[in-house]
């Protein structure tokens, strides 16, 4: 109870951009290793970077990163051959504890294995992690998900789902080390629609190709296809790639 304590102040001595950028980090399931700039390029989608004159938007948030590890509210992970920080994880303990601030401020909703969600009000934010996803039709997808901003999958089975027309408000979708097997095709259906989307993230996945209709994603910041080590999977990208005007990263 001492420690939760201490970290409960440690949390609320935080400047409000890290609180959220800290908040955030709820939506990665125990024991994940979070590469650091997709993390980052996730809170510039979301519009958490405070722009700073002369810096642009990735640095700033890469002090973000280092100011919630000198905090101690993070622990950073060296790579073995450049012995930087390229990862960072989350304490057990932290993670219990901004799970529980992001459910009570409605901020994230958490969906597991178990099929229990944090937040029963209009979700803004969603995170499916270690469960099988089904079509947007199935009981499971009642609650309200018009206001969505962030949608992300970890070591999800996905059957069936889909994207909805509804989630016109999108701005981050990844989908991370998530398997589809005969549904592969589907993940991605209406994609074109999400017109405010900054980031989509498919790292680890088995998606093949892109459809045509991102070409239609004009505000598109972030492209990120980069495959778990070891697995040799190559993405397709369609020509209309080249009307993403505004990636600047891929």
């Amino acid at each position: 109870d001492d420690t939760v304590w201490i970290l409960s102040l440690s949390y609320y001595d935080l400047p409000s951009h890290l609180k959220t950028c800290l908040l955030y980090l709820s939506v990665y399931p125990e024991d994940y290793e979070i590469e650091k700039d997709s993390l980052i390029w996730k809170w510039v989608a979301e519009g958490f970077i405070e722009k700073k004159t002369g810096t642009s938007l990735f640095q700033r948030g890469e002090e973000y990163f280092h100011q919630l590890i000198n905090r101690n509210m993070i622990q950073g992970v060296e790579s073995e051959e450049e012995g930087i920080i390229h990862c960072c994880r989350v304490h057990d303990m932290v993670l219990d504890l901004i799970r529980g601030l992001a459910g009570e401020e409605n901020f994230i909703t958490i969906s597991n294995e178990d099929g229990g969600t944090s937040s029963r009000h209009k979700v803004r934010r969603i995170a499916h992690q270690n469960r099988i996803l089904l079509d947007q039709s199935h009981p499971d997808s009642h609650r309200d998900m018009t206001q969505l901003r962030s949608l992300v999958a970890h070591g999800c089975d996905i059957r069936g789902w889909v994207l909805h027309p509804s989630f016109k408000l999108l701005r981050v979708l990844a989908l991370e080390r998530c398997t589809s097997h005969e549904y592969g095709r589907r993940w991605l259906e209406h994609l074109g629609k999400l017109v405010h989307l900054r980031y989509l993230g498919l790292r680890g996945t088995d998606v093949e190709e892109l459809p045509e209709a991102i070409g239609a994603l004009k505000l598109l910041q972030t492209l990120d296809l980069e495959c778990i080590r070891g697995y040799g999977m190559q993405v397709q990208l369609p020509s209309s790639v080249s009307l993403l005007t505004q990636l600047v990263c891929l």
